[in-house]
């Protein structure tokens, strides 16, 4: 009898734990029009503001976005002069790393944005499906990385 109820706890809580595992990992949130994405507690205020105001604009409009709080993927809509002022504007933001690539999306925007909370990388995937982007004109801005504020120089002198 010992085994059998043995077993049961062990199934019991086999369920349970696949059960929670999967509702934690399945959060999703919903990203709107304010496109607030998740970062770091460290990420510097002034640097959030900038991201935030590199990812809104008139030119471009956010057609969705999700995020599981790890990585956040937004999509947009705009010709090509759009997407060169959006690579500009996150290319001046400091703590961020842009990386641009090209693909077939099967989506109705022009490109995408893979967002990695940890690394603050901005993947920027242009939609090679997109009628409105002309890859002939689009300008890939040079980054010059992040703007150190100040550093400590350590002294190898006795």
């Amino acid at each position: 009898m010992s085994r059998i109820r043995a077993l049961f706890i062990a199934i019991v809580t086999a369920s349970l734990l696949t059960v929670t595992a999967n509702s934690a990992f399945g959060i999703l949130v919903q990203i709107g029009s304010d496109c607030r994405i998740p970062f770091t507690l460290g990420y510097p205020k002034h640097a959030v503001i900038q991201v935030v105001a590199a990812l809104k604009s008139d030119n471009y409009r956010l057609v969705d976005g999700q995020s599981n709080m790890r990585v956040s993927t937004l999509r947009f809509r705009g010709d090509t002069t759009a997407i060169n002022d959006m690579l500009k504007k996150l290319a001046d933001c400091p703590v961020a790393t842009v990386a641009v690539s090209f693909r077939a999306i099967d989506h109705t925007c022009d490109w995408q944005i893979d967002h990695s909370v940890r690394s603050n990388t901005f993947a920027v995937i242009v939609n090679l499906k997109s009628a409105r982007i002309r890859l002939e004109e689009l300008i890939i801005p040079s980054a010059n990385g992040p703007k150190l504020k100040s550093e400590t120089r350590i002294s190898t002198e006795p």
